[in-house]
């Protein structure tokens, strides 16, 4: 078998804490009440548990085999489509808190969806996960087994990047629409509520831009620790998110 980056191993930990975190919150939000804003968050926090088991199968196993790697290859693009899935149920949610159901602009949300969608398409059109060696060199399949240590990657370009920075966009609206139901309530109990859940959402794409920028500059020391940092960030998103249904 190949010899995998133990650096990947050790980030199993605190990706569990996250997909267990999400799942709770999921769950207790889901099942909280009768109400579609709760079916969306609840779904929304269970995409983003796509993504993040994802992450335990591709960067562990992507050399297994030739068909494996294929298989992680479309993984990969599951992953990008449930990230994407997850900031535009959060977007529909906090529409549906400003408006009501009854009053939210279905045409404008269709558009959105549509737009994000096809950002999804071209993200997975321009990048695709290999496998590499420690210096950097792409590895035949031939070489997978025999090398030192084996590092699935994915070539991610400035396009790509661009790319995955776009879904915050879905993120900043959600923020906004929350933000002017705080300003437009005299309830302390609920501002105190859209304040949780206004810091759960944004440390989300906080976390994304966090990860984007540490990718970008290369970082290759003490790695554990930086990308550990990541995962609190989106840890501490769903704690947030969970506290924002609490009764004050």
């Amino acid at each position: 078998m190949p010899v995998y980056d133990p650096v990947e191993y050790w980030l199993y930990i605190p990706k569990f804490i996250e997909i267990f975190c999400f799942f709770i919150t999921g769950i207790i939000i889901y099942k909280k009440r009768a109400y579609i804003v709760n079916k969306l968050f609840g779904s929304a926090m269970w995409s983003w548990n796509i993504y993040t088991i994802s992450d335990l199968i591709i960067w562990t196993h992507g050399a297994d085999s030739v068909l494996m790697l294929q298989v992680v290859n479309v993984v990969r693009d599951i992953q990008i489509f449930a990230a994407i899935t997850f900031a535009y149920l959060i977007y529909i949610a906090t529409q549906i808190i400003e408006h009501s159901v009854k009053a939210i602009n279905r045409k404008k949300i269709i558009i959105v969806g549509t737009i994000f969608y096809v950002l999804g398409i071209l993200m997975i059109t321009n990048e695709s996960i290999y496998v590499r060696n420690v210096e950097g060199n792409v590895l035949p399949p031939s070489e997978w087994e025999s090398a030192s240590m084996v590092i699935v990657a994915t070539n991610i370009n400035l396009f790509f990047g661009a790319l995955m920075l776009f879904p915050t966009i879905l993120y900043i609206l959600s923020i906004m629409s929350l933000n002017r139901v705080k300003k437009g309530t005299d309830n302390q109990a609920l501002k105190v509520r859209m304040n949780r859940l206004i810091i759960g959402i944004s440390l989300l794409p906080i976390g994304i831009i966090y990860f984007a920028t540490i990718l970008g500059l290369g970082i290759v020391t003490n790695t554990i620790i930086w990308f550990t940092l990541g995962r609190l960030i989106w840890i501490m998103g769903s704690i947030f998110i969970l506290s924002s249904q609490l009764k004050m």
